[in-house]
């Protein structure tokens, strides 16, 4: 049977079928995700100036804390130096006696570039070690509960070798490490 030999309300109700069809595909497949990725460059503007606000805030706060780090001398949670080069020393020092003191092997230590602010430096230092996976939990511990404060600002890790005989997994830890330094008076 041709569409010649409908009837014209059938042939009306099958067009509009049709275009109902085209419509609901043409909104499903081009319209749905346009209106979603909008939403979503919204919730981004929107992350992005709260983020700006909290920037600013603290900005703000920048002079106060220096003065006050600078009234205390060493304050709780900093390193306190007398230059770049002796912070990141002794935050190598102090990541190394902080890893092996919670049982990973220390591969290596790379100094990465400071940030200095005023007389407040962050100094950063790239950790590689050998751990066992049930040490894990200490390793980060020992880091998060150190005085001075040694952040790890990023971690990879992944497995060194199949698990040992006694089900042990060794991991491959390569860690940025972070502290905050306070220059001392020369």
């Amino acid at each position: 049977m041709a569409i010649a030999d409908l009837s014209p309300p059938i042939r009306r109700a099958l067009a509009l079928s049709i275009l109902f069809i085209l419509v609901a595909g043409f909104c499903q497949w081009l319209v749905a995700p346009l209106v979603l990725r909008w939403q979503e460059g919204w919730d981004r503007v929107a992350a992005a100036a709260e983020w700006q606000h909290r920037l600013e805030a603290s900005a703000a706060r920048a002079p106060e804390i220096e003065a006050a780090l600078k009234a205390r001398g060493r304050v709780a949670g900093t390193l306190q130096a007398t230059g770049e080069a002796l912070a990141a020393a002794e935050l190598q020092s102090l990541a190394q006696a902080v890893a092996a003191g919670a049982g990973a092997q220390v591969l290596s230590l790379e100094p990465l570039s400071a940030k200095k602010n005023g007389d407040v430096l962050t100094v950063r230092t790239r950790l590689r070690a050998n751990l066992d996976e049930p040490n894990l939990p200490d390793f980060l511990a020992a880091f998060a509960k150190h005085d001075p404060v040694l952040s790890i600002a990023q971690i990879s890790i992944g497995t060194s070798a199949q698990a040992a005989e006694d089900g042990i997994v060794p991991l491959l830890l390569q860690a940025e490490i972070e502290a905050v330094a306070v220059e001392a008076a020369r």
